[in-house]
C-alpha cells in the first residue's frame, strides 16, 4: 500500500508560491526566466511538482504542459525535461512508450525493455490509461499495430501478468529449471511465449536469483552471458524477418533477468553507456523516471561500475557543458 504524505501548512504555501514563481518565469519578461524553472524543477519531488501543477491550472485556469510548450521554445532540453517533469510517473512513461512505438527508421527496444521489465502490472494499466488519454488508441492497440504479432505477444505477456514478491521456488526446482533450460536451449524460449512466460515471468527476483545461481553452479556459465551468446554479434539487412524478431525477443529475455534481478544496476549501465554515446535522452528519460524510486541505488552502482561519480559525469558531458541549466537538474536529481 503506497503511503500518502501529509504536508504542513508551511510547505503548501511554499509550492503554491512555486506555482506563482513559475508563471512568472515564464510571462514576466520578454524571454523566459530559465533560473527560476530550474530552481523549482532541482528543488522539488514529483509529488510535489503535482500539487504545483494542480494550484497552477485552478490559478491561472491553463494546464501548465500548455504554457511550457507555448513559452519553453528557445531551450528543447529544458522544454522537453519541464514537460516530463510535470508529468505523473504514468504519464511520463506513456509519452516515453509512444516515443519508443513512433520511430520511423528502428523500433527503440530500450525504452520498451526498461518500462516493461520494471514496472508492475498494475503501474503498467495505469500506463495503458494515461496512454489512451493522450493518444486516443490503448497502447496496447498501439503495440498489436506497431510491431510483429509474436514480439507483441510476448511484451503482453509483461503487462498481464503480475510477477510474485516472495520465493515461490524451492532450491531442487532451481536446479530443476536450469536442467530445462539446458535440454531446451535459450532459443525455444524466444519462441514459445508460454514458455517464456512460465520460467522468466511467473517467478519472482528472488527466483530469478535462485535460478541464476543454480544455472551457474551447474553450467559454470553465467545464464545473461549465456543468453547473449544466442545473438549474432552481424545484424546483416538480408537476415530473415523472423530472425529479426527472434533476436528481438532474446535481447528482451536478457536485459528482463538483468532489470529484474538488481534494476539499479541494470540502469546504472544504461546511464553509463548512454554518458558514453552523448545520448542526453536516455539519460533524461531514466534518472527523472527513477528520480523517487532507487536513484541513490543507480548511483551507487554507476561508482562501482566506472569508478567516477555519475553528478561529475554529468558536469562534464560536453552537450551538458553548452546547457548548464539542465546538468544542473540532472545533478540535483542525482543528490
Amino acid at each position: 500500500m503506497n503511503l500518502i504524505r501529509v504536508y504542513s501548512p508551511g510547505i503548501l504555501e511554499e509550492l503554491l508560491n512555486n506555482s506563482i514563481q513559475f508563471r512568472k518565469a515564464l510571462y514576466e519578461k520578454s524571454d523566459i526566466d530559465e533560473n527560476i524553472i530550474v530552481d523549482i524543477l532541482s528543488t522539488t519531488n514529483n509529488e510535489e511538482r503535482q500539487i504545483i501543477r494542480n494550484n497552477y491550472k485552478k490559478i491561472f485556469k491553463c494546464p501548465i504542459q500548455n504554457d511550457i510548450n507555448s513559452k519553453i521554445t528557445k531551450n528543447n532540453l529544458l522544454h522537453d525535461i519541464a514537460l516530463n517533469m510535470f508529468d505523473t510517473p504514468y504519464e511520463y512513461d506513456a509519452r516515453e512508450l509512444k516515443k519508443a512505438l513512433s520511430e520511423k527508421n528502428e523500433l527503440n527496444e530500450d525504452i520498451l525493455v526498461e518500462i516493461f521489465s520494471t514496472r508492475t502490472k498494475q503501474y503498467l494499466e495505469m500506463v495503458d490509461l494515461a496512454y489512451k488519454n493522450f493518444y486516443e488508441i490503448s497502447l496496447k492497440e498501439e503495440i498489436q499495430n506497431t510491431l510483429s504479432k509474436e514480439y507483441a505477444n510476448f511484451l503482453f505477456t509483461l503487462m498481464d501478468n503480475e510477477r510474485p514478491l516472495e520465493q515461490t521456488i524451492s532450491k531442487n526446482r532451481a536446479y530443476e529449471i536450469v536442467e530445462e533450460i539446458s535440454k531446451n536451449g535459450i532459443k525455444l524460449y524466444s519462441k514459445d511465449v508460454n514458455m517464456f512466460k512460465k520460467i522468466f515471468v511467473e517467478k519472482s527476483r528472488k527466483d530469478l536469483i535462485l535460478i541464476s545461481r543454480a544455472y551457474y553452479e551447474i553450467k559454470k556459465k553465467c545464464l545473461y552471458d549465456d543468453i547473449l551468446e544466442n545473438i549474432p554479434e552481424n545484424q546483416s539487412n538480408n537476415i530473415k524477418e523472423e530472425d529479426k524478431v527472434r533476436n528481438k525477443i532474446i535481447r528482451l529475455i536478457k536485459d528482463l533477468i538483468f532489470a529484474v534481478i538488481t534494476p539499479a544496476q541494470f540502469l546504472a549501465q544504461k546511464c553509463s553507456i548512454a554518458l558514453m554515446k552523448f545520448d542526453i535522452n536516455s539519460l533524461l528519460r531514466i534518472l527523472i523516471s527513477r528520480a523517487d524510486i532507487d536513484i541513490k541505488s543507480i548511483r551507487d552502482y554507476y561508482f562501482k561500475e566506472v569508478k567516477r561519480d555519475i553528478k561529475k559525469d554529468i558536469k562534464n558531458e560536453q552537450n551538458l557543458k553548452n546547457n548548464i541549466n539542465i546538468g544542473k537538474i540532472l545533478i540535483n536529481i542525482c543528490k
